[in-house]
């Protein structure tokens, strides 16, 4: 895992070691977000979006887009005369937003991906209704987040909004105890189901094999037993 090699704290924020992280995690990154969060996240996202006056036909530009996974919100009130601008500057996570928008769901809604840094100031000035994040700034410090509301500011319209939504582990002790013991523990559920469909898909090869040879099939591929175990 690129992520594994970094040597300073100030790394994590170079742009292109975020690109790799979220690179690595492109497969199983909306699946996870979903089943760490306890479904949360999706909810979350769709508060995001409500929090913004948006109408049919207006422009939203979804910065660190990822996968697109605020679209189902804007899609359902901008409509089909409305555009979505998704920025992202990993392109394997926009690979997957691009396979989505090609969905029948989709496919009626104006999707547009642009794979830069939302950091790059290329964005029309004030082309923008509202703009939208969700889940994003973490990848961001202080003079990034500085820069990114400027950057904000200068797309928007006069009038426009602006909507973020991001997640952090709590400050005071009994929440943050909560949150670490809650973590943990589905930590360790994940790994023991990951554990028990390995172990599963183990058996179902022994049987298939075990079927096989008592059919009189003795010629077959497989010739031995993948014990995932």
């Amino acid at each position: 895992m690129p992520f594994l090699h970094q040597k300073s704290p100030s790394a994590i924020y170079e742009a292109a070691f975020v690109q790799k992280l979220f690179a690595s995690m492109s497969a199983s990154y909306e699946r996870m977000n979903t089943i760490t969060s306890f479904g949360f996240s999706n909810r979350w996202r769709r508060q995001c979006v409500r929090e913004l006056g948006l109408k049919p036909g207006q422009v939203v530009v979804d910065l660190m887009a990822g996968m697109g996974e605020t679209w189902d919100y804007i899609c359902e009130r901008i409509g089909t005369e409305g555009t979505i601008v998704s920025v992202d500057f990993c392109e394997q996570m926009l690979q997957y937003a691009d396979r989505k928008r090609k969905r029948t769901s989709f496919a009626l809604y104006n999707t547009k991906l642009i794979q830069q840094d939302v950091l790059a100031g290329t964005l029309p000035v004030q082309s923008a209704d509202h703009i939208v994040i969700a889940v994003g700034l973490k990848t961001l410090n202080e003079d990034q987040i500085s820069l990114l509301a400027r950057e904000v500011r200068r797309v928007l319209k006069p009038g426009g909004q602006f909507s973020c939504i991001e997640v952090s582990v709590p400050e005071p002790v009994v929440p943050r105890t909560l949150y670490f013991s809650t973590f943990n523990t589905l930590s360790l559920c994940l790994v023991l189901c990951f554990w028990a469909i390995q172990k599963h898909t183990a058996c179902s090869v022994r049987i298939r094999f075990n079927l096989k040879i008592a059919n009189g099939q003795r010629n077959c591929s497989l010739t031995k037993d993948y014990n995932a175990g």
